[in-house]
């Protein structure tokens, strides 16, 4: 996945499975959160003692196919934008090397001591503009426009 990162693998587990015998949709939110988590520790954003993270603000997901019991899966994650006010994800899970879902996902940067959103400095913007994805275009970026 040129331009991603991978950011966590692993196999379907049976507790994973709903009563359509295949994964839950909770768990591909569940995958695609872990994955925020790992891209933003790799960028050495959220660190341990930083009162630094983020908080969703709107989630699109898109199914393409089916994830069973016991097969491989992969995050392939990335950026589509970053501001001092916002970070865009972009997730793609791959089983097979086939895309099985989409995520994207409009975060804010939130300072747990004060319980509200915050900004990130520049040196963090610069860390983390090299996480994004050439030629992904930022999926919000019209809907969000005057949210901030």
């Amino acid at each position: 996945m040129k331009g991603f990162a991978l950011a966590c693998e692993g196999r379907v587990l049976p507790e994973w499975i709903d009563r359509n015998r295949h994964m839950n949709m909770a768990r591909y939110l569940g995958l695609f959160d872990e994955a925020c988590d790992a891209l933003l520790s790799r960028s050495e954003i959220i660190e341990a003692g930083n009162d630094l993270t983020v908080v969703a603000g709107r989630v699109q997901m898109a199914h393409r196919r089916e994830l069973f019991e016991g097969e491989h899966w992969q995050v392939w994650s990335g950026l589509a934008s970053v501001t001092e006010k916002s970070i865009v994800f972009v997730h793609r899970l791959l089983r097979e090397n086939k895309v099985c879902a989409t995520c994207d996902i409009y975060s804010a940067p939130f300072s747990m001591a004060k319980r509200s959103r915050t900004t990130i400095d520049c040196e963090q913007v610069r860390r983390l503009l090299k996480l994004v994805v050439p030629g992904i275009r930022d999926p919000f970026a019209l809907s969000i426009e005057g949210d901030a």
